[in-house]
């Protein structure tokens, strides 16, 4: 069973309440590359003792820059595809939209909770079995919250090409996966690690009842089959001074070799953190990070540039707060029967 930890989001001007000096910003640079990595490691590179080392990692948690460290893992090898969907809501009964919100944040397959200024207030990110799954889902919420969600609209992800966070500074190739049949073990050892993933191997094998050499041959074996993908650390990008934005693409059809260049021109730009192929009303969702509109502006000025021959037309939604943000949605953790 996961304990109460508090997944909060990667956008929160509230809780981003300190100024980051530039140290702590080297230093999340090297914790969102390998966040398991052991504390001397962190030292030797940023030529600080293990103490200061330490120092800087608690307090950028406790100030909630760090807002949380997990692995992250291939969904996809859990039986999961990701699903988004966008609502229009009604203001009138306050209470009734939060108890809304508190529903998304607490359902077992959300990803992600993200509110804008905008048009489409409210984006939920969610992950389900199959399409049927996720129609299921999307009719109880709308029928529970029928006085609330005045227009919806559902997206399916059909492909990744980029994920990823603004302080990271290397993007992973995607590796075929290898078989491995992971047993309910791994996933109590997963739950602890999304719980903390600086957990160490003896205090997991204390409360999984096996040794920290059997913890460590299953958390190496989640690695070399890609189960596990990386360990990477959710960052407060309000507190590094950015804003986050979410573009949806309108796109004539598009070749493989158009599609290929698409990909790797989003991978090369690193203030865009996340880009999917979509089925819906969008053909291309986009997140982009920036530090001034006249960044923003630039960033999309060069996406329409580059692909003027495919893009028929763009929405851009302004994030306001991010309520919750999850690597691991709750349901991937039920035993398996």
């Amino acid at each position: 069973m996961r304990k109460m930890v508090d997944f909060f989001g990667r956008i929160s001007e509230k809780r981003a309440v300190e100024t980051v000096k530039e140290a702590e910003r080297k230093f999340i640079y090297e914790l969102v590359d390998d966040a398991r990595a052991p504390l001397t490691k962190f030292a030797k590179k940023l030529r600080v003792s293990k103490d200061t080392a330490h120092y800087t990692l608690t307090k950028l948690q406790k100030s909630h820059v760090v807002v949380h460290i997990s692995p992250i893992v291939d969904l996809t090898r859990f039986g999961f595809r990701t699903y988004h969907a966008f609502f229009v809501t009604n203001d009138d009964n306050k209470q009734k939209r939060t108890e809304f919100l508190e529903y998304l944040k607490k359902h077992a397959h959300t990803k992600s909770l993200m509110e804008y200024t905008d048009r489409w207030e409210i984006e939920w990110i969610l992950i389900a079995k199959n399409v049927q799954e996720f129609d299921s889902i999307i009719m109880k919420t709308v029928t529970k919250f029928s006085d609330v969600i005045i227009e919806k609209m559902k997206l399916l992800v059909i492909k990744g090409y980029k994920s990823t966070t603004v302080a990271a500074r290397h993007i992973p190739e995607l590796k075929n996966p290898k078989s491995y049949e992971y047993d309910n073990a791994d996933l109590k050892l997963l739950n602890f690690l999304h719980e903390d993933g600086r957990m160490s191997s003896h205090a997991i094998a204390e409360q999984l009842k096996i040794s920290p050499n059997a913890v460590r041959y299953r958390i190496k074996k989640l690695i070399e089959t890609n189960i596990i993908r990386s360990f990477s650390a959710t960052i407060n990008m309000s507190a590094l001074g950015y804003h986050v934005y979410t573009v949806g693409l309108i796109l004539k059809s598009l070749s493989e070799e158009q599609e290929a260049k698409m990909r790797e021109f989003f991978r090369n730009k690193r203030f865009i953190i996340r880009a999917v192929k979509v089925l819906g009303h969008w053909d291309v969702l986009l997140t982009i990070v920036s530090d001034s509109i006249k960044h923003f502006h630039t960033t999309v000025k060069e996406i329409e540039d580059a692909f003027s021959d495919v893009i028929i037309n763009y929405e851009s939604l302004i994030a306001y707060e991010e309520h919750v943000f999850k690597y691991i949605p709750d349901v991937v953790m039920k035993e398996k029967k």
